[in-house]
């Protein structure tokens, strides 16, 4: 006689990783709206096409984005809609005001790896 098949979990340290990942973009994110409001001048600098409105657009989407991962964070379906639109709208920008390539690149890596390590962890998820 055979046990029945235990109902597939994702395993501990998946979730540890996922949250840990969650948890240092949360912090990156309040630090580059931090240095987006703080600091407009090495802003502008940073992003050579950013205007003033572009400027405005990064901070509301930092606030919003830091409201997406704490959802993350705490397992919530839906800021994972949130933080993917959030982050293929960034992306765009990015590509548009010429902001260096290493940032427009660890954005995008960073939006994968929590996007799979969030797959793993589905049915932690809730409504």
């Amino acid at each position: 006689m055979t046990t029945p098949p235990l109902p597939q979990r994702p395993l501990r340290w998946v979730e540890r990783l996922f949250r840990g990942v969650v948890f240092l973009v949360a912090l990156s994110t309040a630090l580059a709206t931090y240095y987006a409001i703080d600091r407009k001048a090495a802003f502008f600098e940073s992003f050579p096409g950013a205007s003033e409105s572009i400027n405005y657009f990064f901070i509301f989407v930092g606030v919003v984005g830091f409201v997406a991962l704490v959802g993350l964070f705490y397992f919530q379906q839906w800021a994972t809609w949130i933080f993917g639109v959030l982050a293929l709208f960034v992306a765009i920008v990015n590509v548009g005001i010429s902001a260096p390539p290493l940032h427009t690149l660890s954005g995008i890596a960073l939006t994968f790896a929590i996007l799979i390590l969030g797959y793993f962890c589905r049915e932690r998820f809730r409504a």
